[in-house]
């Protein structure tokens, strides 16, 4: 995975939602829902994400692109997790590193 980048470039049209920095979560906006990025470590986790979040009877068409959208901004998908449509695996701390977070057992 690449090296943390600036979190303000990566919140950009993300909208309806909002990177929440303490968390490491995509929060919805109207009612703060939580998406929480440091569990997303392999495509299927990230694909079940997205389908529950379109089964809300909140989210519409520019709240799934937002999410999508923010997902790989931050993470980088074609390139951590399914490149050439082969899935793979990123560790819980490599995601902490690219958030900002100290790695597990850092202090």
């Amino acid at each position: 995975m690449k090296n943390r980048i600036d979190i303000q470039d990566r919140s950009k049209a993300i909208l309806p939602w909002v990177y929440d920095s303490n968390t490491g979560c995509l929060v919805f906006q109207d009612n703060g829902y939580e998406v929480p990025l440091l569990e997303m470590t392999d495509s299927a986790r990230v694909l079940d994400w997205v389908i529950q979040i379109s089964k809300k009877v909140w989210a519409d068409d520019a709240v799934i692109a937002g999410l999508v959208v923010g997902i790989d901004r931050f993470l980088n998908l074609q390139g951590t997790l399914c490149s050439a449509g082969v899935s793979k695996k990123i560790s819980n701390n490599e995601i902490r590193v690219v958030l900002g977070f100290p790695q597990k057992g850092e202090h």
